[in-house]
């Protein structure tokens, strides 16, 4: 058994702390040439936009913070109550109308700016365990611990601080863990004896939060001064997971900074998703900043996307119907998961930016008259979550927006479609009448209820769609 260490650190003095978390650690270096979004944004700030110089404000990409105040108190007040109107809501205009210059530039400001949550601080405390605590149960009340002070950021601070700016919440969460690292320290000089646990509880830290695993791994190199560590070293900054694949986003889009902002401004409702309505975390794998049917919405027509997605499908539907005898899961795998991906890209787009939702809605009018129902059906899935959840988002200019509902957000031409009585009953008429492409979970349905006897109808589903490509005499390289 290994022997508790009878040389110990100092109780730890937290304002002379030997161990502090800081930014430039915590984050990847990030070097450029030129910081060429930092012009960009200047440039917005004295632009006509809304929209733009919203968003510059929200992520205030300047060198100097007060730049977005500085612009706004220079504008001229025709420009300022147009601004703040369109901010508003209709019930608050009277009340706006009658500020001042420069308080109505602080409503701009705050409209536009990130809510600031309040800063919380660390809340876990060890207890005297008496050698009856279990290392992972402690391990994963840190875990939760670190997890929930992660929540507390911001995105928008998240990228501020990948780029190298201020980032108060940022900055806030690396000092809760220096905080926790003082507080091992001190709980371990009262009792050395509770030392064996935290070397098990180091242990189970180190696939978790690698700020709460650094704070134990420091306090205990502090505490065992003469110890002999297995413990392994991690030359990653723990931001690396998200701040790497943001500070790559700027390097590889340095043509634009409104069309970075779009992106961004879809990533935050991903990064919501990702960790702040999940339970678990993962510290560890990349934050996916690949957005591609964003990419294709700003670079294309509806049509010319409902087309690019026809060819797509026809190719993915094509690949089944060779293969007659694989086992009926691993047929339809690929298409649903396919299907799941755009219908959940088209929540991500709307949430993110809502006036995607006319040209999505135009998407959908082409794929029906295409007769493509697998992409139609996805588009609209996506849509209808995006009602469910309230249709959030981030521009201030859609606080005078009403409440959608499917019969407001859905053309009326395709809105039967979603109806999911009797097995979809809607779309199997319109697709016995009309067959194309098709939308695979009503079939799929009946698959599993009829069993083989519905295996060759549906084989024969896959395969329509090869004599159908070959009669349209569209050619599409798969």
């Amino acid at each position: 058994m290994m022997q508790i260490p009878t040389k110990s650190a100092p109780a730890v003095d937290m304002g002379s702390s030997p161990f502090v978390f800081r930014p430039n650690v915590a984050i990847p270096q990030f070097c450029v040439a030129y910081r060429w979004w930092e012009d960009e944004a200047i440039n917005m700030l004295w632009a006509y936009d809304f929209n733009d110089l919203s968003q510059a404000i929200r992520f205030g990409l300047f060198h100097e913070e007060s730049s977005p105040r500085s612009s706004l108190l220079s504008r001229n007040m025709q420009f300022i109550n147009e601004f703040l109107l369109a901010a508003s809501k209709p019930y608050e205009h009277c009340r706006l109308s009658e500020l001042s210059h420069p308080q109505k530039v602080e409503e701009i400001l705050l409209r536009s700016s990130i809510p600031q949550r309040p800063l919380l601080t660390w809340n876990w405390i060890p207890t005297i365990s008496g050698g009856l605590s279990d290392p992972r149960t402690i391990a994963l009340e840190i875990e939760a611990e670190s997890y929930f002070h992660f929540q507390q950021i911001a995105f928008e601070d998240i990228v501020r601080s990948a780029l190298g700016y201020k980032a108060v919440s940022v900055e806030w969460f690396l000092q809760q863990h220096t905080s926790l690292y003082g507080i091992l320290v001190n709980h371990l000089h009262k009792y050395p004896e509770e030392l064996l646990l935290y070397l098990e509880v180091e242990k189970h830290l180190r696939d978790r939060s690698p700020f709460a695993h650094q704070a134990l791994a420091q306090c205990i190199m502090a505490i065992q001064l003469d110890g002999k560590h297995n413990m392994p070293s991690r030359n990653t900054p723990g931001f690396a997971f998200i701040a790497a694949p943001i500070q790559q986003l700027f390097k590889n889009h340095s043509s634009s900074l409104s069309t970075i902002f779009k992106v961004l401004s879809v990533l935050a409702v991903r990064f919501q998703k990702a960790y702040r309505h999940s339970d678990q975390m993962n510290w560890f794998a990349p934050f996916e900043t690949s957005l591609p049917l964003l990419e294709d919405c700003l670079s294309s027509s509806a049509t010319d996307l409902a087309t690019a997605l026809t060819q797509t499908d026809k190719c993915l539907f094509e690949r089944l119907s060779r293969d007659t005898l694989i086992a009926e899961d691993a047929m339809v795998l690929e298409p649903l998961i396919h299907w799941q991906v755009l219908s959940n890209s088209v929540l991500e787009c709307c949430s993110g930016l809502s006036d995607l939702v006319p040209y999505l809605q135009t998407c959908t009018l082409e794929l029906y008259e295409a007769r493509n129902y697998y992409s139609l059906m996805a588009i609209l899935d996506g849509l209808c979550k995006y009602i469910a959840v309230g249709s959030n988002t981030f521009r201030a200019f859609d606080a005078s927006r009403t409440v959608v509902t499917p019969t407001s957000l859905i053309p009326p031409k395709v809105l039967p479609l979603i109806d999911p009585s009797h097995n979809f009953a809607s779309y199997r008429k319109r697709y016995d009448q009309h067959p194309g492409i098709p939308f695979l979970q009503p079939h799929i349905r009946e698959f599993k209820q009829c069993g083989k006897s519905a295996q060759q109808p549906l084989l024969q589903l896959f395969q329509a769609i090869t004599s159908s490509q070959r009669e349209d005499n569209d050619p599409v390289s798969c």
